[in-house]
Protein backbone atom coordinates (compact mmCIF):
# COMPACT_ATOMS: atom_id res chain seq x y z
CA UNK A 1 0.00 0.00 0.00
CA UNK A 2 1.40 3.44 -1.06
CA UNK A 3 -1.06 5.82 1.20
CA UNK A 4 -3.95 7.53 -1.04
CA UNK A 5 -2.10 6.54 -4.64
CA UNK A 6 -2.95 3.21 -3.91
CA UNK A 7 -6.27 3.52 -2.79
CA UNK A 8 -7.53 6.10 -5.60
CA UNK A 9 -6.19 4.30 -8.37
CA UNK A 10 -7.23 0.69 -8.96
CA UNK A 11 -6.16 0.27 -5.77
CA UNK A 12 -5.95 -8.32 7.48
CA UNK A 13 -5.03 -13.25 13.82
CA UNK A 14 -4.56 -18.56 13.53
CA UNK A 15 -4.48 -16.78 17.25
CA UNK A 16 -3.62 -13.06 15.99
CA UNK A 17 -6.76 -12.74 13.27
CA UNK A 18 -8.93 -12.80 16.87
CA UNK A 19 -8.28 -9.08 16.09
CA UNK A 20 -11.35 -9.22 13.44
CA UNK A 21 -14.66 -8.39 13.82
CA UNK A 22 -15.70 -9.99 10.68
CA UNK A 23 -19.50 -8.61 11.70
CA UNK A 24 -20.61 -6.12 8.97
CA UNK A 25 -23.85 -6.03 10.78
CA UNK A 26 -24.31 -2.20 11.95
CA UNK A 27 -21.81 -1.03 9.57
CA UNK A 28 -23.81 2.35 8.97
CA UNK A 29 -24.02 2.91 12.25
CA UNK A 30 -20.63 2.14 12.83
CA UNK A 31 -19.96 4.20 10.82
CA UNK A 32 -21.71 7.72 12.21
CA UNK A 33 -19.63 7.23 15.01
CA UNK A 34 -16.31 7.45 14.33
CA UNK A 35 -14.74 10.94 13.85
CA UNK A 36 -14.78 12.01 10.19
CA UNK A 37 -11.15 13.44 10.37
CA UNK A 38 -9.51 10.11 10.77
CA UNK A 39 -12.20 8.63 8.09
CA UNK A 40 -9.45 8.21 4.63
CA UNK A 41 -11.82 10.27 2.04
CA UNK A 42 -13.39 8.33 -0.21
CA UNK A 43 -12.74 5.14 1.29
CA UNK A 44 -16.44 3.48 1.16
CA UNK A 45 -15.80 -0.18 1.04
CA UNK A 46 -18.82 -2.45 -0.74
CA UNK A 47 -19.19 -6.20 -0.92
CA UNK A 48 -19.60 -6.60 -4.84
CA UNK A 49 -18.52 -10.93 -4.61
CA UNK A 50 -22.22 -11.53 -6.30
CA UNK A 51 -21.72 -10.18 -9.24
CA UNK A 52 -18.45 -12.80 -9.98
CA UNK A 53 -18.90 -15.33 -12.27
CA UNK A 54 -16.72 -17.86 -10.62
CA UNK A 55 -13.00 -16.00 -10.50
CA UNK A 56 -14.28 -13.20 -12.96
CA UNK A 57 -16.37 -10.28 -13.49
CA UNK A 58 -17.60 -9.73 -17.38
CA UNK A 59 -18.85 -5.36 -18.48
CA UNK A 60 -18.82 -4.33 -21.85
CA UNK A 61 -16.53 -7.22 -22.71
CA UNK A 62 -13.94 -6.92 -19.95
CA UNK A 63 -12.69 -9.22 -17.33
CA UNK A 64 -12.04 -8.26 -14.24
CA UNK A 65 -10.75 -10.10 -11.09
CA UNK A 66 -10.68 -9.54 -7.64
CA UNK A 67 -7.33 -10.39 -6.30
CA UNK A 68 -6.52 -10.64 -2.50
CA UNK A 69 -3.41 -10.79 0.00
CA UNK A 70 -4.71 -11.80 2.95
CA UNK A 71 -8.24 -14.02 3.92
CA UNK A 72 -10.59 -11.08 5.66
CA UNK A 73 -8.75 -8.33 3.43
CA UNK A 74 -9.46 -5.34 0.95
CA UNK A 75 -9.79 -6.35 -2.40
CA UNK A 76 -7.95 -5.25 -5.63
CA UNK A 77 -10.01 -5.13 -8.85
CA UNK A 78 -8.26 -5.45 -11.62
CA UNK A 79 -8.92 -6.12 -15.10
CA UNK A 80 -7.46 -8.64 -17.66
CA UNK A 81 -5.09 -8.60 -20.45
CA UNK A 82 -5.99 -9.29 -24.10
CA UNK A 83 -1.82 -9.42 -24.57
CA UNK A 84 -1.12 -12.30 -22.30
CA UNK A 85 -2.23 -15.58 -21.58
CA UNK A 86 -1.58 -15.23 -18.15
CA UNK A 87 -3.77 -13.57 -16.21
CA UNK A 88 -3.04 -14.54 -12.67
CA UNK A 89 -3.62 -12.24 -9.51
CA UNK A 90 -0.17 -12.60 -8.94
CA UNK A 91 0.86 -11.33 -12.41
CA UNK A 92 -2.21 -8.55 -12.65
CA UNK A 93 -1.37 -7.39 -8.52
CA UNK A 94 2.12 -8.99 -7.66
CA UNK A 95 3.97 -11.46 -5.43
CA UNK A 96 1.29 -12.86 -2.66
CA UNK A 97 -1.97 -12.17 -4.35
CA UNK A 98 -4.68 -14.74 -5.49
CA UNK A 99 -8.51 -14.61 -6.55
CA UNK A 100 -10.65 -14.08 -3.91
CA UNK A 101 -12.24 -17.66 -4.49
CA UNK A 102 -9.01 -19.06 -3.06
CA UNK A 103 -10.21 -17.92 0.34
CA UNK A 104 -12.19 -19.39 2.82
CA UNK A 105 -15.72 -18.01 3.32
CA UNK A 106 -14.55 -15.84 -0.46
CA UNK A 107 -15.53 -11.78 -0.46
CA UNK A 108 -14.94 -8.98 -2.11
CA UNK A 109 -14.60 -6.37 -0.45
CA UNK A 110 -13.11 -2.90 -3.06
CA UNK A 111 -13.10 0.62 -2.39
CA UNK A 112 -15.64 2.02 -4.12
CA UNK A 113 -13.27 4.85 -5.59
CA UNK A 114 -11.05 2.46 -6.91
CA UNK A 115 -13.71 0.70 -8.79
CA UNK A 116 -13.17 1.21 -12.78
CA UNK A 117 -16.04 2.98 -14.82
CA UNK A 118 -16.89 0.68 -16.39
CA UNK A 119 -18.19 -1.65 -13.10
CA UNK A 120 -19.58 1.79 -11.57
CA UNK A 121 -23.01 1.66 -13.33
CA UNK A 122 -23.44 -1.90 -11.87
CA UNK A 123 -22.49 -1.01 -8.39
CA UNK A 124 -24.86 2.09 -8.56
CA UNK A 125 -27.82 0.28 -10.26
CA UNK A 126 -27.94 -2.31 -7.78
CA UNK A 127 -27.33 -0.56 -4.57
CA UNK A 128 -24.01 -2.69 -3.36
CA UNK A 129 -23.80 -3.30 0.51
CA UNK A 130 -21.43 -0.90 2.22
CA UNK A 131 -19.79 -2.69 4.75
CA UNK A 132 -16.93 0.00 6.15
CA UNK A 133 -14.58 2.38 5.45
CA UNK A 134 -10.73 2.92 5.94
CA UNK A 135 -9.54 4.62 9.36
CA UNK A 136 -6.04 6.17 9.02
CA UNK A 137 -4.59 4.94 12.68
CA UNK A 138 -1.27 6.13 11.50
CA UNK A 139 -1.18 8.76 14.23
CA UNK A 140 -4.18 8.51 16.54
CA UNK A 141 -3.31 4.43 17.35
CA UNK A 142 0.32 3.72 16.14
CA UNK A 143 1.81 6.68 17.11
CA UNK A 144 4.33 6.41 13.79
CA UNK A 145 5.42 3.50 15.22
CA UNK A 146 5.52 -0.33 14.12
CA UNK A 147 4.16 -1.66 17.67
CA UNK A 148 2.15 0.38 21.16
CA UNK A 149 1.25 -0.96 23.95
CA UNK A 150 -2.16 0.28 24.89
CA UNK A 151 -3.21 1.43 28.39
CA UNK A 152 -5.47 -1.82 28.87
CA UNK A 153 -1.89 -3.32 28.51
CA UNK A 154 -2.49 -4.91 24.81
CA UNK A 155 0.28 -4.72 22.03
CA UNK A 156 -0.37 -4.10 18.78
CA UNK A 157 0.97 -4.50 15.31
CA UNK A 158 0.12 -2.72 12.42
CA UNK A 159 0.97 -5.20 9.56
CA UNK A 160 1.09 -4.66 5.56
CA UNK A 161 1.49 -6.74 2.72
CA UNK A 162 3.41 -5.23 0.19
CA UNK A 163 1.09 -3.69 -2.53
CA UNK A 164 -1.75 -4.10 -0.33
CA UNK A 165 -5.08 -1.55 0.34
CA UNK A 166 -5.13 -2.32 3.78
CA UNK A 167 -3.33 -3.38 7.14
CA UNK A 168 -3.88 -5.71 9.76
CA UNK A 169 -3.94 -5.24 12.61
CA UNK A 170 -2.28 -7.86 15.13
CA UNK A 171 -1.31 -9.04 18.52
CA UNK A 172 2.47 -10.02 18.89
CA UNK A 173 2.68 -13.13 21.17
CA UNK A 174 4.82 -12.67 24.36
CA UNK A 175 7.08 -16.15 23.31
CA UNK A 176 8.28 -17.50 19.90
CA UNK A 177 7.71 -21.04 18.92
CA UNK A 178 11.74 -22.04 19.70
CA UNK A 179 12.27 -20.50 23.21
CA UNK A 180 13.53 -22.44 25.70
CA UNK A 181 14.98 -24.71 22.84
CA UNK A 182 18.44 -25.42 21.30
CA UNK A 183 17.09 -23.29 18.35
CA UNK A 184 16.12 -20.23 20.01
CA UNK A 185 18.26 -18.27 17.95
CA UNK A 186 16.42 -18.54 15.02
CA UNK A 187 14.12 -15.86 15.95
CA UNK A 188 15.86 -13.75 14.35
CA UNK A 189 14.70 -15.14 11.15
CA UNK A 190 11.45 -13.83 10.42
CA UNK A 191 8.83 -16.63 9.93
CA UNK A 192 10.30 -17.77 13.66
CA UNK A 193 9.74 -14.69 15.25
CA UNK A 194 6.16 -14.33 16.31
CA UNK A 195 6.34 -11.29 17.82
CA UNK A 196 7.18 -9.72 14.74
CA UNK A 197 4.75 -9.20 11.11
CA UNK A 198 6.55 -11.98 9.12
CA UNK A 199 5.98 -14.58 11.82
CA UNK A 200 2.37 -13.97 12.26
CA UNK A 201 1.37 -13.22 8.59
CA UNK A 202 3.64 -14.60 5.96
CA UNK A 203 6.79 -13.15 4.81
CA UNK A 204 5.09 -10.86 2.70
CA UNK A 205 4.14 -8.87 5.66
CA UNK A 206 6.13 -6.20 7.12
CA UNK A 207 5.85 -3.45 10.20
CA UNK A 208 3.63 -0.34 8.55
CA UNK A 209 6.28 1.85 8.50
CA UNK A 210 8.66 -0.40 6.68
CA UNK A 211 6.91 0.71 2.85
CA UNK A 212 8.09 3.97 1.99
CA UNK A 213 4.74 6.86 1.92
CA UNK A 214 2.80 3.87 3.74
CA UNK A 215 0.11 4.86 5.93
CA UNK A 216 -2.01 2.19 8.82
CA UNK A 217 -5.27 1.71 7.02
CA UNK A 218 -8.11 -0.52 8.21
CA UNK A 219 -11.39 -0.60 7.73
CA UNK A 220 -13.58 -0.10 10.39
CA UNK A 221 -15.21 -3.40 10.72
CA UNK A 222 -11.94 -4.19 11.79
CA UNK A 223 -11.26 -2.22 14.65
CA UNK A 224 -12.19 -4.51 18.27
CA UNK A 225 -14.32 -2.51 20.44
CA UNK A 226 -11.19 -2.46 23.43
CA UNK A 227 -9.31 -0.18 20.62
CA UNK A 228 -12.68 2.00 20.40
CA UNK A 229 -12.84 2.11 24.13
CA UNK A 230 -9.47 3.67 24.10
CA UNK A 231 -9.56 6.20 21.58
CA UNK A 232 -12.94 7.32 23.16
CA UNK A 233 -14.83 6.24 20.27
CA UNK A 234 -16.72 4.18 22.40
CA UNK A 235 -19.88 5.32 20.46
CA UNK A 236 -18.96 3.85 17.32
CA UNK A 237 -19.33 0.16 18.83
CA UNK A 238 -22.71 -0.87 17.78
CA UNK A 239 -24.65 -1.43 21.44
CA UNK A 240 -25.19 -5.31 21.91
CA UNK A 241 -28.92 -5.37 22.65
CA UNK A 242 -29.17 -7.17 26.60
CA UNK A 243 -31.90 -9.58 26.53
CA UNK A 244 -35.18 -8.46 27.94
CA UNK A 245 -35.90 -9.73 31.67
CA UNK A 246 -39.49 -10.93 32.04
CA UNK A 247 -41.56 -9.15 34.33
CA UNK A 248 -42.97 -11.10 37.05
CA UNK A 249 -46.44 -11.40 37.52
CA UNK A 250 -48.17 -9.72 40.58
CA UNK A 251 -49.29 -11.89 43.12
CA UNK A 252 -53.26 -12.32 42.90
CA UNK A 253 -55.15 -10.03 45.41
CA UNK A 254 -56.88 -11.67 48.19
CA UNK A 255 -60.60 -10.66 48.53
CA UNK A 256 -61.73 -8.36 51.33
CA UNK A 257 -63.34 -10.00 54.13
CA UNK A 258 -66.91 -8.34 54.57
CA UNK A 259 -66.48 -6.67 58.73
CA UNK A 260 -69.20 -8.92 60.72
CA UNK A 261 -71.62 -6.32 62.54
CA UNK A 262 -70.67 -5.92 66.23
CA UNK A 263 -73.56 -7.87 68.38
CA UNK A 264 -75.14 -5.76 70.96
CA UNK A 265 -74.58 -5.98 74.38
CA UNK A 266 -77.13 -8.11 76.33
Amino acid sequence: MRGLDILLAPVLLVSCHAFRTNDATGAEQELEGLPRQYVVPNSKLVDISGYFNGKVLMMHHVLYRCCKSDADGLGVLKAESADTSTNSCSSLVGSGFKSFVHFPNPKCVVAYSALPSKVLPLVDSSNAKVVGELIDLSDVLMKGKGEVTLSNGRQVRCCTAQDAPASVLVQPKKENLLDGTALQKLHRIGSFNKKKCKGLLGKKYHSWEKWIGNRCFVMSQDIPSDILEVLKWNNAAVPVPEPEQPEEPEPPQQPVQPVQPVQPVQ
